[in-house]
């Protein structure tokens, strides 16, 4: 006759087994989910850097300044168009400063 602790120890081996088998998958997904989220990274940072060179070829001092040249109808400044530094409205006290504060807070 079988003892109970033959059978109490076979079904414990079948548990270990079945735990053991269920394990095996969940770390074969997670190193499968692993391996795709590098390749998830490489791709984002293959974008970044070819956003990045992008971004310095767009922001060249003269590419900026053919642009400005062809679309901004800039000129060079006359002496008109130059002011003096009395013509600047300056604030004479902190008081001043201090009643404004609360009227640009509920223009807000």
């Amino acid at each position: 006759m079988i003892r109970p602790a033959v059978i109490a120890g076979l079904v414990l081996l079948a548990v270990m087994v079945t735990g053991l088998f269920e394990l095996k998958y969940e770390v074969r997904d997670l190193a499968q989910q692993k391996a795709l989220l590098r390749s998830e990274i490489a791709d984002e940072r293959e974008t970044l850097r070819v956003w990045q060179a992008e971004w310095s070829f767009l922001n060249q001092p003269a590419r900026i300044q053919d642009l400005a040249a062809r679309y901004l109808d800039l000129g060079t400044p006359l002496a008109s168009q130059v002011g003096d530094a009395d013509r600047i409205p300056f604030r004479t006290s902190a008081d001043e400063v201090a009643q404004a504060e609360p009227t640009a807070r509920r223009a807000q």
